[in-house]
């Protein structure tokens, strides 16, 4: 059900698929390639595949909190916020079960950024 409500797309080097404190309507995985991540005009990391990109703004509904910029060409999984969202209300367990994967990404980001 997962995989059926998004689609593939793919970053050339240097775009930008979210920029920060802009509004954002896609939660974005990192499948191939890598991208820099920008806040306050700086980089504060680089994400790898398995990475997450989009989902704080998803998780608070407000506006992206930084800029991501792809590194090189990449590959990326891509779900329309809304229709995530209906998804995951109507699938309680799937639910449960990605903010668990939100929250073990966004851990893994915070030790990366701190070191």
């Amino acid at each position: 059900k997962l995989m059926k409500a998004g689609h593939w797309i793919a970053a050339p080097q240097n775009s930008v698929l979210i920029r920060e404190n802009q509004k954002t309507s896609t939660l974005l995985l990192l499948y191939e390639g890598k991208f820099r991540i920008d806040s306050g005009g700086k980089t504060i990391t680089y994400l790898n595949p398995g990475s997450f990109i989009g989902e704080i703004s998803f998780l608070t509904g407000g506006n992206a909190s930084a800029t991501a910029v792809a590194e090189t060409e990449s590959r990326l999984y891509c779900w329309d916020k809304k229709s995530l969202v209906k998804l995951l209300d109507n699938n309680p367990n799937m639910d449960v079960e990605m903010m668990k994967v939100f929250s073990s990404d966004l851990v893994n980001k915070l030790v990366r950024t701190n070191k």
